[in-house]
């Protein structure tokens, strides 16, 4: 998170004070949002920051049906920044970076367990937290080119370098007895610390489309992703000792990550210049993922599908910075989770060379 926020803070100075220089900006000052091209111009540089809000207080079960996650104690937030460099290599390449931070803290119900007397009673706590970097995405888009402004063709090419942590960081359980009012009782909280690294390289291609009229924009993106091998990771496992403190083992398991397609289709209108609105549709499905704690017996896991609605906006601020907003709905979806979440993003745009 450190290194995270201190680039932005080095870029972001350094992206205004040498875009101050180059004639070229002119580009940008007559360009409306659905007139852009999928592609930079190009020596454009677009630098991209943003923030997302996500209440997860549902799910979707296997049979497409949304359960109440707070019912069982379960909701929470979700923050995520990211950031995004592109870079317009020429008119029709533009190599792109990507890198995110994002944490959620799950607290689950407290439980009671009442035993037969004298035993005493049972509480338990359970706090899972799910945080950190995610693994640097590097990827290059190669537009078509046509000479028309109504439509643009690309291709994309990426990959997800494991760079980020992903294995689990040991648990630091903790038992405490208490015998407060000659009430006796064993309290137990178990804390989980899990990464976002995937711990292998994923290959990634896919494609984009943009359409125009004089005020509207249609765009649509598919993307097909692959782990290019299996990973190998641990779990813990804990026991609590004589001396009242947790011991703790690792259970080596090997898996392989889901082949995964995410896609993207959006409707722009520009009523002024200087405003444009949009919605548009997202989703992501995943399926042939497994997990092996020993050589012969494999686990599927399950199939994995969400489908979001996304109505917002968009600023532009100077012909150099524009602000975007938008709304997220989970609309469906089967094992996945339902939230419902805002995306606050700020992008920076100018031509260094």
């Amino acid at each position: 998170m450190k290194v995270y926020l201190l680039s932005f803070f080095i870029l972001c100075p350094m992206a205004v004070l040498l875009a101050q220089t180059f004639s070229g900006d002119s580009i940008l000052a007559n360009e409306r949002s659905i007139d852009r091209p999928i592609t930079l111009h190009a020596r454009q540089l677009r630098i991209t920051g943003g923030y997302g809000l996500s209440i997860i207080s549902k799910r979707f079960n296997t049979e497409g049906d949304a359960i109440k996650l707070r019912d069982e104690g379960l909701s929470s937030v979700r923050h995520r920044f990211n950031l995004d460099i592109k870079y317009g290599i020429n008119d029709f390449i533009q190599f792109n970076a990507a890198i995110a931070q994002s944490s959620n803290v799950l607290r689950a119900q407290t439980r009671y367990i009442f035993p037969n007397e004298p035993e005493p009673v049972v509480m338990q706590d359970v706090l899972t937290e799910y945080s950190g970097l995610e693994d640097l995405f590097l990827g290059v888009d190669v537009r078509a080119p046509f000479k028309t402004r109504k439509i643009d063709l690309a291709v994309t090419l990426g990959v997800n370098l494991p760079l980020a942590s992903f294995e689990p960081k040991q648990p630091e359980h903790s038992f405490e007895f208490s015998n407060e009012g000659g009430s006796a009782m064993n309290n137990f909280t178990y804390r989980y610390y899990y990464p976002l690294g995937k711990g292998i390289t994923v290959a990634q291609v896919g494609g984009m489309v943009k359409y125009r009229t004089s005020k509207w924009a249609f765009s649509t993106r598919v993307d097909y992703q692959h782990g290019l091998k299996d990973g190998k990771s641990f779990e813990w496992q804990h026991q609590l000792n004589f001396n009242d403190e947790f011991e703790y083992r690792q259970d080596p398991f090997t898996y392989r990550l889901p082949d995964s397609y995410s896609y993207f289709a959006e409707i722009e209108y520009q009523p002024l210049p200087w405003f444009d609105i949009f919605l548009n549709v997202s989703g992501y499905m995943s399926s042939n993922g497994w997990t092996s704690s020993l050589e012969d017996l494999k686990i599927a896991l399950p199939e994995q599908s969400v489908t979001m609605v996304s109505p917002g906006f968009e600023i532009i601020v100077t012909p150099k910075l524009w602000l975007r907003e938008r709304i997220n709905f989970s609309v469906a979806g089967k094992s996945y989770e339902a939230p419902f979440g805002f995306q606050t993003s700020v992008i920076y745009n100018f031509f260094p060379f």
